[in-house]
């Protein structure tokens, strides 16, 4: 067996991916694959996702809030009623109102701060 690929690229060139354990080729180019390949290519963006449609309507305005609710996604992902993807990307605009909420938190402070220098 060969440590690459034995086919050569469009472009000329050998291929360098790890070859089958069976074979001298790689999956892409290995004729042992044609009929997963094709299944695959069928079934590509087809998985079923899950959209969420009953969470309640919540206010997030503190970070405890925003815990709570991120505990309720991540039970809603687990219990398989939510998508992972779509809890990620929620995941990601929380942790920017979290830094929002804090930053506001802090220029707050500086305010109280700065008025009690000048005064």
């Amino acid at each position: 067996m060969s440590k690459i690929c034995k086919a050569i690229t469009k472009s000329g060139k050998s291929c360098r991916m790890l070859p089958l354990k069976s074979d001298v080729y790689c999956y892409i180019h290995s004729n042992k694959t044609v009929e997963e390949k094709k299944i695959s290519l069928r079934n590509g963006g087809k998985r079923k996702v899950y959209i969420c449609t009953d969470f309640p309507e919540v206010k997030l305005k503190s970070v405890s809030q925003i815990n709570k609710f991120i505990v309720l996604m991540i039970n809603k992902i687990l219990k398989n009623e939510m998508d992972l993807r779509i809890g990620t990307g929620i995941n990601y605009l929380l942790m920017t109102l979290i830094k929002s909420i804090e930053l506001s938190e802090i220029e707050q402070r500086l305010n109280q701060i700065e008025k009690k220098l000048i005064n």
